[in-house]
Formats: C-alpha cells, structure tokens, sequence
C-alpha cells in the first residue's frame, strides 16, 4: 500500500506474508530528499463484519503502541485509514492505495 506523509514524502506499507503477521512502514524520502527511514510493525486481518467499510480490513501496531486500521473498497484499490497515525515524527495521511506487483 502507498499512502503520503505529513511533508509530502511517499509511504509504503509492505507486509509479510503469514504466518509471519509483521511488516514495515517505509518512507521514502523522495520529496524532502531525506534518507528512506523503516519502522516495523505487527498486523492483524480483522473478521468481516457486516458493519466495516470495506473489506478487507487490517490492524497494524507499532512499537510505540500506536494501531493503526485501514478498511479497503472492495470494488477498488483505495482504503483509507480510521485515524491519523505519527511514527518516528512523521504523521500519516488518511488515504492509502494498493499497488499490484
């Protein structure tokens, strides 16, 4: 998943695949022209509920304790997350998008 931070830099949401139920947050630097920075989180795939959003839907929590959710449309490449969320100083955008490989 793509989404943008605070200052305009991408971020890229990579999870392992289970059973491992980890993954990392990677910001990229490239509009700042920072160093790319990593921050690893656990994730967790919610049970479909008739009540969410959309589906699927994915709890990520970090180090610090922070979680973050994120409900994707079933009938496209666009989630948005139920908060903003701010690691290692940097806040995250809302809206997020899949990127197919």
């Amino acid at each position: 998943m793509m989404g943008l931070t605070h200052e305009g830099d991408t971020a890229v949401l990579r999870f392992d695949p289970a059973p491992s139920a980890t993954g990392r947050l990677v910001i990229l630097g490239d509009r700042t022209h920072s160093e790319a920075r990593t921050v690893a989180f656990s994730y967790r795939i919610l049970p479909v509920t008739p009540h969410a959003p959309g589906n699927p839907t994915v709890e990520m929590t970090f180090a610090d304790k922070q979680s973050l959710t994120i409900f994707c449309d079933p009938l496209s490449d666009n989630c948005r997350s139920t908060d903003f969320v701010t690691e290692d100083g940097i806040t995250f955008s809302l809206l997020w998008r899949i990127e197919r490989h």
